[in-house]
């Protein structure tokens, strides 16, 4: 993944469930890498956007990335909520002003409510489920954080969802980064990024009728 301008800080973590191994945390730059444009996302034009590189798990298939994950859900985002996530190994107090004040890492809270289960508990449908994402903009500090090849969800948005288990907060993140979320348009599946569109799990599902998959699932996967 592309990498723009100086460092500000190094960081190692790993947010529960998300799939990401997050290794750098890029400067402010005035490029926008995500998937919306600024008025779209309710985004200031002279917000700066700090870029988050990192690595990933790749599956090799659905059926071993349906293994990994706790719950396949068809969902519509109605909310969304942006805070700022502190890994406890972030030494902000060693930092110089400048960069501790940029400190910390966004990350999203999507409302998403379940109008589909493929893969675990079905007594979630018609209710909402809470799914986190890393990145957002976070407006104390006027920053759109990015991830790169994992752009951010949008609200009003279907997506088919495949999710960890629950965090210690009750969210659940998609399993894999953007090999676990795929975005739902004329009840087709869509890549949410061109680098995850060429992975073997897009392969096998992008462009692939929704209805049918939800019926055959089960048997796609092997789930009993």
């Amino acid at each position: 993944m592309k990498r723009r301008g100086t460092f500000i800080l190094i960081i190692v973590l790993m947010l529960v469930g998300v799939g990401f191994l997050i290794t750098t945390l890029g400067s402010k730059t005035d490029t926008k890498v995500s998937s919306l444009s600024s008025s779209e996302a309710g985004i200031p034009a002279t917000a700066q956007t700090a870029e988050l590189d990192g690595e990933m798990i790749i599956f090799n298939s659905l059926k071993e990335m349906d293994a990994h994950a706790k719950l396949v859900v068809r969902g519509t985002i109605i909310s969304a909520t942006t805070s700022t996530y502190m890994p406890e190994s972030m030494k902000v107090a060693q930092l110089p002003p400048e960069k501790a004040k940029h400190a910390g890492i966004a990350k999203t809270i999507f409302g998403v409510k379940v109008e589909q289960v493929l893969g675990g508990d079905s007594s979630l449908i018609g209710k909402v489920i809470n799914v986190v994402q890393l990145g957002g903009y976070d407006a104390t500090t006027n920053t759109n954080y990015v991830m790169n090849g994992d752009p951010i969800s949008e609200k009003g948005k279907t997506y088919l969802f495949f999710l960890s288990d629950t965090n210690p907060d009750g969210s659940r993140a998609s399993v894999g980064g953007p090999q676990g979320r795929f975005l739902v348009e004329s009840n087709k599946l869509k890549a949410v990024s061109t680098d995850s569109s060429n992975l073997p799990v897009a392969k096998e599902l992008v462009g692939k009728d929704l209805a049918n998959l939800e019926k055959n699932y089960r048997q796609l996967v092997g789930r009993q």
